[in-house]
């Protein structure tokens, strides 16, 4: 099994490319809900993605939880 070597910045630069396509489409142009909630999981561990999640959820339950 053989493989690849993938570079951080290459990776990004895909990314960014791919997002551009999406959004810039003139067929269903991928975009952002009005009400979408954005969290930047920059530097947090899954725990506290699933954390940070699980508290939205619970703050938008009308008896609080």
């Amino acid at each position: 099994d053989e493989g690849y070597e993938v570079r951080e910045e290459m990776v990004g630069r895909e990314l960014m490319r791919r997002d551009l396509l999406d959004s810039s489409r003139s067929a269903s142009p991928f975009k952002q809900a009005p009400d979408a909630v954005v969290i930047d999981t920059t530097g947090m561990s899954v725990e506290d993605v699933v954390g940070r999640i699980m508290r939205l959820l619970q703050a938008g339950k009308p008896d609080g939880g």
